[in-house]
């Protein structure tokens, strides 16, 4: 009988958690919604910080074959 018992009160207090659960979700279902776009909005923005540090990446590869090219010897006119 003790199992039986702990078993009731156990699926009990289960059915309560879920039911405070739905509860919240319903009554914050503005926050949750608000949420969801600040999330959406921060990964777009995280593509375009990803753009502009590739950019800079390109920039300064970009630099630094340029100064190779000024410690070579030069020819031509002086």
């Amino acid at each position: 009988m003790g199992r039986l018992f702990i078993t009731n009160s156990l699926n009990i207090q289960i059915i309560r958690l879920f039911t405070k659960m739905r509860k919240l979700l319903f009554e914050h279902k503005d926050l949750i919604l608000k949420i969801q776009k600040m999330e959406q909005e921060l990964s777009a923005q995280g593509h375009e910080i990803k753009v502009i540090f590739e950019y800079l990446k390109k920039l300064l590869s970009e630099k630094d074959a340029r100064e190779g090219q000024s410690e070579r010897k030069r020819i031509g006119y002086k």
